[in-house]
């Protein structure tokens, strides 16, 4: 049949990592199914949806990769334009082939690209409907997934950092702790990280140093175990323990050197508490490690016109 046809040669191009082609017979699969009315109709379609969402990360990658701004840029506004397509085919699933066993994958997966959507735009009140979204379709994933689906814990955690990350810390405390009554489950060390930040939000800092305790114990390495440091540093400086919190802030960069983004937030953070106690010279060294190690990161901004401050007021007498 041709749309079982089409829809091989899409998964074998795909496999090839050759998106551009396979997304095109993929297109063709799905124009044979939905003509003669074909059951492949929503494979097909889940299959192109996930053939945009390899073209929009391959966009994004170009975006920070790029040689120069013009191609960043480009990258960026294509990035954009595909990630788009991408939550319209997913959404096509949801909405068109309803009684498919593929809904409740694409309702993850229209949520994990509304997250990601939410934390790359800049302005406040479209990143709160991303998260909005995203939490109802993280909602729906678990619903018609069932119990033993397999993006279940990660839709789970997905709802929790969605409402984490629009300033709804009470809710996704629940949702954390949820997640925790299954010690053994994929996602435990992130929502210990995730129910630290929560109670930190939330003033209970207590709470969440033992929770950024918890996620750091089960493993070491990971980036997450970076942001736990990270955390570990906020609840210190927090509560008042600046000597702790800087020690903290000052480990990450020394620990994970391999996650520069949290690497250059703790040693901007450091350089602050330094300022504040009067310690220009630690502050000033802290801001040339920023920019000598980690001069691409968010952090570096910050660094670059703390630094600028720092320089007209002057070292230590």
């Amino acid at each position: 049949m041709v749309d079982a046809a089409w829809l091989r040669i899409g998964e074998i191009l795909y496999d090839r990592g050759e998106f551009e082609p396979a997304l095109a017979a993929y297109q063709k699969a799905l124009a044979a199914a939905e003509e003669r009315g074909s059951d492949l109709a929503d494979k097909a379609q889940y299959r192109l949806a996930w053939s945009i969402q390899r073209l929009a990360e391959a966009a994004e990658r170009l975006s920070v990769d790029g040689d120069d701004a013009g191609i960043r840029d480009a990258a960026r506004k294509d990035m954009w334009d595909k990630r788009m397509a991408a939550i319209d085919s997913f959404e096509t699933i949801i909405g068109k082939y309803a009684k498919s066993d593929l809904v409740g994958d694409a309702c993850f997966r229209a949520a994990e690209l509304r997250r990601r959507s939410g934390q790359d735009n800049t302005d406040a009140s479209r990143r709160s409907a991303w998260f909005e979204s995203a939490v109802q379709r993280y909602r729906q994933a678990q619903e018609k997934g069932g119990a033993d689906a397999p993006y279940r814990q990660a839709s789970q955690y997905g709802e929790g950092l969605s409402l984490l990350l629009n300033d709804r810390s009470t809710e996704a405390r629940e949702v954390f702790r949820r997640i925790l009554l299954n010690p053994d489950g994929p996602y435990v060390q992130e929502s210990y990280w995730g129910l630290g930040q929560a109670n930190l939000n939330l003033g209970a800092y207590a709470d969440a140093t033992q929770a950024f305790e918890q996620s750091l114990a089960i493993d070491k390495t990971t980036e997450t175990a970076a942001k736990a440091r990270y955390g570990l540093g906020m609840t210190a400086a927090q509560a008042g323990d600046f000597a702790r919190a800087r020690m903290e802030f000052l480990s990450v960069d020394t620990l994970y050197p391999n996650y520069p983004e949290w690497a250059a937030a703790s040693l901007v953070r450091a350089a602050r508490l330094a300022l504040d106690e009067g310690m220009t010279d630690r502050a000033i060294g802290d801001l040339e490690r920023v920019l000598a190690r980690y001069p691409d990161t968010p952090a570096a901004e910050e660094g670059r016109l703390l630094q600028s401050r720092v320089t007209v007021e002057g070292r230590d007498e």
